[in-house]
């Protein structure tokens, strides 16, 4: 288990109508491991994760 929480990954969006949904991954470089939004940690390194919605993940162009 690591000490220091890691912004968690957010790789793309699905949207499925109306509903929108983030994919996340482990910040571990070892591990890189699909993770559920809300997790406290990684179920597979046991990486402490936190999850913040970047501009990348918010852009309308991968939205459209």
């Amino acid at each position: 288990m690591r000490l220091f929480a890691k912004a968690a990954i957010c790789t793309s969006i699905d949207m499925s109508h109306g509903n929108v949904t983030y994919n996340w991954y482990c910040p571990n470089v070892k591990c890189k491991s699909k993770v559920k939004q809300g997790a406290s940690f990684c179920p597979n390194c046991g990486q402490k994760l936190k999850f913040e919605i970047s501009k990348v993940c918010t852009n309308e162009k991968d939205i459209r």
